[in-house]
């Protein structure tokens, strides 16, 4: 049953005592046709008065046949008696009391009533009913949050109040309150609910129920009050002020606050926040949110989802590292990437030195923007200075983001290759920079008129240069970033290219000429010397190779178009084949001993110094026709070699076709000098047979083809 309905019915013997009866009897006694008691016919009616402090009862003698029943006005007739219902007592702070009727045994007398054939008793039923007390409930303020009664079977009550029985525990768990009403067999409970979700920079919270510690039980009307408290979205955990996202406890890291007991920031997977009772999850962190604090690391957990704009930029930071659980982050030596490693996207700021990834191909907006600039001021009275100045991009960067290194105390600034695709406003406003080289692809790249912002560079002539200009692969160096002037490498200096070590010859305006020195580091089997080379912006024609330069190398082939100087590949015992472009001249014991060479393909070459093939026994197929000057012993002991073009030839040196086996000569009418050993070995016969001096009177003009050394001029 509802506590509404029930009743504790107590029914007690005689409710009110001797003084209830008489009264009862006087009002109801009336003039009697006869009061014979002991007439004959006659039955005794015990009348008897039930109630809290006992039994009283009285007899009546009435006749057989005589009636009882109610009357109108709710008085028992008996017979000729009237009785009317007792007086009842003063409600207690517990119970009410009421008059439920006149029984006869389980019988309640009515108006019909009856005849009386017996002794009867009849019984007038006095109740006691237990209090009911009204418990009412409220929000201290309906903008904080709302309360609600649900019955034993969780069905919302309308309104906010419920009527319990006296002496109904009531008690609190929480935000829930509860109330037994033992007595009517039912439980009760109000729900008290914050305001759902945030409002501006507050939540709302349950606080707690007013009922007090000394009421735990329902003694009179009570009104119990939910208190709402208002709190704030911000969180200090551990040095860092977190914002609430939401109230599942989703948190964002906004700032920082001085917290003698943390030695660096750390950015936890989660933490527990006993004030709010509330378990975090930091999951972002704000824009600049760690600016200005003064700790020297920081360590980001496992679900960090989002860092804003230059929110690791504490001048103080030396170190940033990331959970190894975390799935969008990672950090390398201190320095933070993506999970991928193709983004910087901080450099601790306090860091002197890093080593950029080949795997990144971004440099994200600010990842170094005032990088070393605390540091140097801080150090500003120290002799040996140290912060950063220095940074190679690796040949995979291809995008650097607005203000990447603003304001950072970076000197030294290499572009080590590749392509550029984008330079954002502001990336280079470095006013530290004194040296930087741009050994880079920019024909398609999208680079800010003001990426270098405050940086002048200017041209061999001190004029300042466009930004499409100055990055065209150009190096610079100055006193400060408003005048870096263009480099020009000095004579003598060297640089590598594609394997191949190659030493300046001249970097006048006009003719900026190089010559190949040996290979940089590991020997290349087929090498390839171009005409020209880009290196610092400047295209350096490949005038000559140098001598010695591949001396004793295993190289196998060679192609080039640069004059190639003395002994430059001497004793390659695997070189098959050479062909030279637009070269003029091969050098004294240019390939002298190179026994494997087989083939060599001259095309503009005029002059070949002495001993340039000597000792090359292999040497079977080579062009001499555009040659003009063949030195000494050029083609000595070239033992494969059986015809010689000759017909451009003007000089030919002693002994230079000495050990060959030539079936076929031909020389051309330009002839003007012939070293009478030549052609050591053999000899010349005219057209009779008749034979001849190897002069130049008797060679020039003619071709001769034999064999065993034999050469007969042909008519």
């Amino acid at each position: 049953m509802h506590a509404n309905t029930i009743y504790n019915e107590k029914r007690a013997i005689a409710a009110f005592a001797v003084a209830i009866l008489m009264i009862v009897a006087a009002a109801a006694a009336i003039s009697s046709l006869s009061s014979d008691a002991d007439a004959a016919g006659s039955y005794t009616v015990t009348v008897e008065t039930k109630g809290i402090s006992g039994i009283e009862k009285h007899d009546y003698t009435v006749a057989d046949g005589l009636e009882v029943k109610m009357l109108d006005n709710g008085k028992l007739q008996v017979g000729i008696y009237r009785i009317s219902e007792p007086e009842l007592p003063d409600p207690t702070d517990e119970f009410v009391y009421k008059f439920d009727g006149w029984y006869c045994g389980e019988d309640k007398v009515t108006t019909v009533g009856f005849e009386v054939h017996e002794n009867l008793k009849i019984t007038g039923e006095v109740i006691e009913v237990t209090k009911k007390y009204s418990v009412s409930v409220a929000s201290n303020s309906s903008d904080f949050g709302s309360v609600m009664w649900y019955d034993s079977d969780d069905t919302p009550i309308v309104g906010s109040t419920i009527e319990a029985s006296y002496g109904s525990a009531i008690y609190t768990d929480k935000n829930v309150l509860y109330v037994n009403d033992y007595k009517a067999d039912d439980l009760y409970y109000a729900v008290a609910t914050p305001v759902e979700g945030i409002v501006g920079d507050y939540f709302y919270a349950f606080g707690s129920w007013n009922l007090g510690e000394e009421v735990t039980s329902v003694e009179e009307a009570l009104t119990v009050t939910a208190t709402f408290e208002e709190k704030s979205t911000i969180i200090p955990y551990e040095g860092v002020n977190y914002k609430l996202q939401n109230l599942d406890g989703i948190v964002t890291a906004i700032g920082f606050y001085e917290d003698d007991e943390v030695e660096s920031i750390v950015i936890p997977d989660n933490f527990y926040y006993e004030d709010y009772d509330i378990t975090c999850t930091p999951i972002s962190i704000a824009n600049g949110a760690l600016i200005g604090c003064n700790y020297n690391a920081v360590e980001i957990g496992a679900n960090v989802a989002e860092i804003g704009y230059r929110a690791l930029a504490a001048d103080s930071f030396m170190s940033i590292t990331v959970s190894e659980s975390n799935a969008n982050f990672a950090s390398v030596d201190g320095v933070l990437y993506d999970k991928e490693i193709t983004t910087l996207i901080q450099f601790p700021l306090s860091m002197r030195l890093l080593y950029i990834p080949e795997t990144v191909t971004e440099i994200a907006a600010g990842a170094f923007q005032d990088a070393g600039a605390a540091l140097k001021e801080e150090q500003k009275d120290i002799v040996d200075v140290s912060y950063f100045r220095y940074v190679k991009l690796p040949a995979s960067v291809a995008v650097i983001g607005d203000y990447a290194f603003a304001g950072s105390t970076l000197e030294c600034l290499k572009f080590s290759g590749g392509s550029i695709e984008s330079i954002g406003e502001y990336a280079f406003s470095c006013a530290c920079l004194t040296y930087v080289v741009f050994n880079v692809d920019i024909e398609s790249a999208e680079i800010a008129e003001n990426a270098f912002d405050g940086c002048v560079f200017h041209d061999e002539n001190g004029s300042p240069m466009s930004v499409e200009n100055f990055m065209a692969g150009y190096k610079f160096t100055g006193d400060d970033s408003s005048s870096l002037n263009i480099y020009v490498p000095p004579v003598k200096g060297t640089f590598a290219s594609s394997g191949v070590k190659y030493r300046i010859t001249s970097n006048d305006e006009d003719s900026k000429t190089v010559a190949a020195a040996c290979f940089a580091k590991d020997e290349v089997a087929d090498l390839v010397i171009p005409e020209s080379i880009t290196y610092l912006g400047f295209k350096w024609t490949v005038t000559s190779i140098a001598s010695q330069a591949f001396a004793g190398t295993s190289v196998k082939s060679v192609t080039t178009s640069a004059n190639i100087g003395s002994n430059a590949f001497k004793g390659c015992k695997s070189l098959t084949s050479v062909t030279i472009g637009e070269a003029t001249t091969i050098g004294s014991y240019a390939f002298f001993g190179c026994t494997a060479l087989e083939t060599v393909n001259l095309e503009g070459v005029t002059s070949i110094g002495t001993s340039a093939f000597s000792g090359c026994s292999s040497l079977s197929n080579i062009d001499l026709r555009g040659v003009a000057t063949i030195g000494k012993h050029a083609f000595y002991c070239c033992k494969s070699l059986t015809s010689a073009d000759l017909t451009s030839a003007v000089s030919i040196g002693y002994g230079a076709f000495s050990g060959t086996n030539l079936q076929q000569v031909s020389f051309g009418n330009g002839l003007t000098d012939v070293d009478s050993n030549a052609f050591y070995g053999y000899t010349f016969k005219d057209t009779g047979g008749t034979k001849i001096k190897a002069t130049v009177d008797n060679l020039k003009g003619c071709t001769f083809s034999g064999e065993g050394k034999v050469l007969i001029e042909q008519a």
